[in-house]
Order: C-alpha cells, then sequence, then structure tokens
C-alpha cells in the first residue's frame, strides 16, 4: 500500500531500530539509486510519532553491507558506544595481492569486524545440506584467510546471532585493546557502495 521509501521511514518509527537499520540498507541497496529520496520522506512524516528515530538511522545506513544481521549488528553496536566501522573493505598483502574481504574495518584501531551469521556458512554447501568435507573445506579456507590477516597486521572481532548484545560489544573492545591501525603493512580498498559518511554531512540537509 506505501512505496519503498514511505515503507523504510515508517519501519524506523516503528520496528526495533536494528531491523529497520537493515531494511534501510537493503532498500538503498535493491530499489533507490540515493539517499536524498528518504531524506525526503522523512521530512514530509515532519512531527509524526517516532520520527526521531529515522534521523540516526539514516546517518547509519550503509548499502555496502550484504546481511540483514550484518547491518542490525552494526547498528546495535554502534548504540552501545562502539564506532561505526567502515564496510566491505578490500584487503590486499604489501605487493598489493588480494588477500580478504571484511564485513567491517576499524581502521585507526586495526581491527577486522565479522557478524558471522549461518547464512555465511550455510550458503556454501549443497542443498542436500553440508557433508563434512565442504564443512571442513570451509574452516579451514576460513582459518587460512584469518592468519593472512592477521600477518598484515590486523586484529579481528567476531560476533554471532547467538551472542548477546553485551558480549558482542566486550569482543569488539577486547580486539580495539589488542590492536593498533599504525602495524597495518598492506593496502585497503574502500567498497563503491559503501556510505561512510560524517554525521554532519547527514543531518545538515535534514534540519
Amino acid at each position: 500500500l506505501t512505496d519503498v521509501t514511505r515503507t523504510v521511514i515508517d519501519c524506523f518509527r516503528t520496528l526495533p531500530f536494528g531491523d529497520a537499520v537493515a531494511i534501510a540498507d537493503a532498500a538503498v541497496r535493491r530499489h533507490l539509486r540515493s539517499v536524498p529520496q528518504l531524506l525526503e520522506q522523512r521530512h514530509r512524516e515532519h512531527g509524526w510519532l517516532s520520527i526521531r528515530q529515522a534521523d540516526t538511522g539514516l546517518w547509519l545506513l550503509d548499502p555496502a553491507r550484504e546481511s540483514s544481521f550484518e547491518s542490525a549488528s552494526s547498528a546495535q553496536l554502534w548504540k552501545d558506544g562502539i564506532p561505526v566501522p567502515e564496510h566491505q573493505v578490500t584487503v590486499l598483502d604489501e605487493k598489493r595481492m588480494f588477500v580478504a574481504h571484511t564485513d567491517g574495518l576499524w581502521q585507526s584501531e586495526g581491527v577486522v569486524g565479522e557478524a558471522d551469521g549461518a547464512g555465511k556458512c550455510l550458503g556454501q554447501f549443497d542443498e542436500d545440506g553440508p557433508s563434512a568435507l565442504a564443512a571442513a573445506r570451509a574452516v579451514l579456507a576460513e582459518k587460512q584467510r584469518e592468519e593472512r590477516v592477521h600477518r598484515l597486521g590486523l586484529e579481528f572481532a567476531r560476533w554471532a546471532p547467538t551472542d548477546t548484545y553485551a558480549d558482542r560489544v566486550s569482543t569488539v573492545r577486547s580486539a580495539f585493546s589488542r590492536g593498533d591501525g599504525s602495524r597495518f603493512r598492506g593496502h585497503l580498498v574502500s567498497s563503491p557502495l559503501s556510505r561512510h559518511t560524517s554525521r554532519e554531512a547527514v543531518a545538515a540537509p535534514m534540519w
């Protein structure tokens, strides 16, 4: 009954914050060309109940995130005091050879963030379900990937849907205490979809 922009803003007003951010990310990734369309719809709903939650959500929006769990957990971590990382950064080694794609990267802290939802693993297997061999290969490939990233000077913070919000925050802060962006010896390539924007840049046209 409503178009995409109206639906996204209404979701910010009515749904849990992380869910609404995930819906907004998906909408921009699949249906919308730019954030200004959402900003215009937010203005139309000026004074509506809980509309201020849309202001924060639009600042956090990033279509580079590839899953609803990645989007929702990033938003929740931010509400719990963790800075927003840059999403889907490609890590290259000293010779500019590919090493890994990352869910999120806190470059100054030297920490890679990985939102390990079930789909990340299950999507690698056949329709008949994971075989022991396929599972073993997936685990080995991930271990090798992580070791290569570690050798370049980056730490990992991993969280899963079964972790509590407090556990996710603790995991990231623990990685921050170990990491140091100055130790990184490789190269980084940002996602062309990433919308890593300052709060002021988004808030200015809104108010």
